[in-house]
């Protein structure tokens, strides 16, 4: 073979090569790639709730207040009751059922909240639209995921952060949960509260209270309402964080 045809041969085996390392760094990349998105669908799966993402950027605000100081927010930007427009024209009876319209139940406010002054106490109501019951063992696995654990006297608390003092009750007059694991345990709602006078930081308190009841409500599907058992509004939540803020000053 002469030199020409050498040089050629090795040319045609050179150009053969790049094509095959340029096809084959194609294929690694589109495993990555997949193997990238099976992880992320993965990791969301395993979350339990896949968050949405404007939700994120206002528990991340959240977060950067309490490290620092508490600061005006954007309001808009809070998810609590997506649908503020529900109706909500239920009446109440004690009968444990399923649909509000054809048998309204009666949610009894705990005989705990009567020992606090109304201009002191921080009350919402967490609940299904139709009243239908939540089972103790929603409850359970709710509880688990958002990090609370009963106390002695049968009250939902956060021990893993001492500014969340805030409570959470059964929508009873024992207002307990003592008996959560019992198969035939249920309830038609949860009363989240806290006394201002009896907490560090009010307002700190409260920001805590809505990232926790906000977790609890995606988990169990439920609404928050008022004292009153309305829908709450974001025009609700910025009255009590004015109110909170001139109470601390």
């Amino acid at each position: 073979m002469d030199a020409t045809a050498l040089r050629w041969v090795l040319a045609i085996i050179g150009i053969v090569v790049l094509v095959g390392v340029y096809f084959f760094t194609l294929y690694q990349q589109k495993l990555r790639r997949r193997a990238a998105i099976k992880t992320l669908t993965q990791d969301e799966l395993e979350s339990g709730v896949i968050e949405d993402t404007t939700l994120r950027r206002e528990l991340s605000s959240i977060r950067t207040m309490l490290k620092d100081e508490i600061v005006e927010q954007d309001l808009q930007q809070i998810k609590i009751n997506p649908s503020l427009d529900t109706d909500n024209e239920s009446s109440y009876r004690p009968e444990p059922v399923k649909k509000a319209k054809e048998n309204p139940v009666d949610l009894k406010f705990p005989e705990t909240l009567n020992a606090i002054e109304a201009e002191h106490l921080v009350l919402l109501v967490l609940k299904h639209p139709d009243d239908s019951v939540i089972t103790g063992s929603e409850l359970v696995n709710a509880f688990k995921h958002v990090g609370v654990e009963i106390n002695e006297q049968g009250h939902g608390e956060i021990d893993q952060n001492p500014m969340a003092q805030f409570r959470f009750i059964n929508m009873t007059l024992e207002g307990s949960f003592k008996n959560i694991a019992d198969p035939q345990f249920y309830t038609y709602g949860i009363a989240c509260f806290y006394d201002v006078t009896q907490v560090d930081l009010a307002l700190t308190c409260y920001e805590l209270m809505l990232q926790k009841i906000d977790e609890l409500v995606r988990v169990l599907e439920l609404k928050v309402y008022n004292h009153e058992l309305e829908l709450l509004t974001l025009e609700a939540v910025k009255a009590t964080r004015d109110k909170l803020k001139r109470y601390e000053s």
